[in-house]
């Protein structure tokens, strides 16, 4: 229950007192509802892309064990991908930090 309060108890009331009149001018509202759908198209977009990835993948694998199958606890790492996968992330949270500092 704290962590869905967390925010509400982050900023002091005074702000959220000067933030509600900001947004209750037209401007303000088109701007959010137009930065709802980005997000939600971007959101979306991500999601799928992932998801077909991650079957692709898994059924990739799959077929890859079926035809050659592996004594127990041999295991093929594949640094290529694990790099990828670890990078990816950490840029994404890079962009992140980068928009947030110069707003």
């Amino acid at each position: 229950m704290l962590v869905l309060a967390a925010p509400v108890l982050a900023f002091p009331p005074a702000a959220w007192a000067t933030l509600v009149p900001a947004l209750k001018t037209p401007g303000a509202q088109t701007l959010l509802v137009d930065l709802d759908g980005l997000t939600l198209a971007l959101a979306v977009g991500t999601f799928l892309v992932i998801e077909v990835l991650l079957i692709a993948s898994v059924v990739r694998l799959w077929r890859a064990a079926r035809a050659q199958p592996r004594p127990a606890g041999h295991t093929r790492v594949r640094w290529g991908w694990e790099l990828f996968w670890t990078v990816l992330p950490a840029l994404g949270l890079l962009a992140l930090a980068i928009m947030s500092a110069q707003s």
